[in-house]
């Protein structure tokens, strides 16, 4: 199965839900550390999606590698 690809706002809208998308949009852009206020259900998905790892810190999590495709994806469309 072909990794999914995150490199425009048509991907990312057909390959993750509006909660995932909001969750990645909550990152801040320098340290990739997501805000908190996302759904533990978006969390858990976008962590099942390899899109977002633990942080430092109990709670916190940042990007992972793809997860920084994808909200550059978004912002950059």
């Amino acid at each position: 199965m072909l990794k999914p690809q995150y490199r425009s706002r048509t991907a990312i809208v057909e390959a993750l839900t509006a909660k995932q998308i909001f969750a990645i949009l909550t990152a801040d852009p320098v340290t990739g550390v997501l805000a908190l206020g996302a759904s533990e259900e978006a969390i858990a998905e976008c962590h099942d999606r390899g899109l977002i790892t633990p942080g430092a810190g109990p709670g916190e999590w940042k990007l992972a590698p793809d997860g920084w495709e994808a909200l550059h994806g978004w912002r950059t469309a």
